[in-house]
């Protein structure tokens, strides 16, 4: 590990990896006292806190710090179907990605999404995922269970 300079983590459309996020009613924490908090730090507690694994997320950060490169570069990407997109009924997995972008951004990971190529392959791309993007009929859902703007 002393030579890794790149580490990209594979994390499929469908992980369900807030299992107990105030975002479905299942967590202790009081949503006004979640709402109070900055973007960054909001992201932060959902994601680090609230994880169906927190302890992913430490290790994660331990693995960065610890690594003899000096300058390892972590991304994670999401891994669409192979049509490329999510159904739409599955809002729930939807607002766990757009999570998941925003935590990569808060902690300046890079956030990769899969295309595939017509030879039934997929590439790693690093532009924007117009999968995430929030349609109208979703955007109140957004704004109240969705990640934050973040500046």
């Amino acid at each position: 590990m002393a030579s890794l300079k790149t580490f990209e983590i594979l994390t499929p459309w469908n992980c369900d990896f807030i299992e107990r996020c105030y975002l479905d009613s299942t967590c202790n924490c009081l949503p006004e006292d979640v709402q109070k908090l900055g973007p960054r730090d909001r992201v932060r507690h959902c994601v680090g806190e609230h994880s169906s694994d927190p302890e992913y997320w430490a290790l994660l950060a331990n693995l960065e710090q610890q690594t003899a490169s000096g300058n390892l570069t972590v991304s994670l990407a999401l891994v669409h179907e192979q049509n490329g997109g999510i159904p739409p009924r599955m809002r729930y997995f939807l607002r766990q990605a757009r999570w998941l972008t925003a935590y990569a951004s808060v902690m300046g990971y890079g956030l990769g999404h899969t295309k595939w190529e017509n030879n039934s392959t997929y590439v790693v791309r690093y532009d924007k995922d117009e999968v995430l993007s929030v349609s109208s009929e979703d955007a109140e859902e957004h704004a109240l269970l969705g990640p934050p703007e973040l500046p």
